[in-house]
């Protein structure tokens, strides 16, 4: 009798730690489920939030328009360029309309962006609004298509910012010293300006030349101005078929 309750407990006891186990394992399934629920819900919003954050979620890209108000970084270098080949596959030989309101930015990238615009077939009208300077004045003055400021924009110019970069021999191969002589041959190339904005020595060496519409106009900057308070703003920024001549 004592072996067989022996025995009896001995199974009961495996039984009920059969019991604790399964227990413990369907609490542990259910909050691993709920854990795995919360992460895909999580990353479902996630993946959302970065779809409705993204540029290709853009409305005026339906009207080829591309609206550029920051200055100019690789990430919006990334963005405007990915646009304008996106836009050109679509329709190519189309008219594209870069809005444009920056400060400036990094030059490789805006030399980048001026690469996009020139190779590829769709004319890349540019439109400038409030104050487009530095890098951005670079990127108005070299539209494909129709060079246009409004007519209370200002452009800003300068030219270098170190005399070394263009007298040293030293730095002749330096970055600093090509893009000295690249944003000077540009300016000579796509603008007629005063001789007084190629400094090479004194006050005005660093200094930015500020323009207004009509100046920006007179010196070849842009071809025309444009008078929002009369013809609205759509009617610039409308795709234009006609590459400059």
């Amino acid at each position: 009798m004592y072996l067989i309750q022996e025995y009896i407990e001995g199974k009961m006891k495996v039984i009920f730690m059969n019991v604790v186990f399964t227990v413990v394992l369907c609490v542990t399934i259910v909050s691993s489920s709920a854990m795995i629920s919360k992460a895909i819900k999580s990353s479902s919003v996630t993946i959302e939030q970065d779809v409705k954050s993204n540029y290709w979620d853009d409305p005026l890209l339906n009207s080829r328009v591309i609206m550029v108000t920051e200055r100019i970084s690789s990430n919006s270098a990334k963005r405007i360029i990915s646009q304008l080949l996106y836009l050109e596959t679509l329709e190519p030989s189309k008219a594209i309309t870069i809005v444009l309101k920056s400060s400036g930015g990094s030059s490789s990238d805006c030399m980048a962006i001026m690469d996009a615009m020139r190779h590829i077939s769709s004319p890349v009208n540019v439109f400038g609004i409030g104050r487009v300077s530095s890098s951005g004045s670079f990127i108005l003055a070299a539209a494909t298509g129709k060079r246009i400021i409004s007519s209370e924009s200002i452009v800003g110019i300068h030219m270098v910012f170190n005399k070394y970069d263009l007298t040293d021999d030293k730095s002749k191969y330096s970055y600093q010293k090509k893009m000295a002589e690249y944003t000077r041959s540009f300016w000579k190339k796509y603008a007629v300006l005063p001789s007084h904005f190629f400094p090479t020595e004194g006050d005005n060496l660093n200094k930015t030349f500020n323009i207004n519409a009509n100046e920006a106009l007179n010196y070849g900057v842009v071809d025309e101005i444009a008078d929002i308070n009369k013809s609205g703003l759509s009617h610039w920024i409308s795709p234009h078929d006609e590459a400059q001549d």
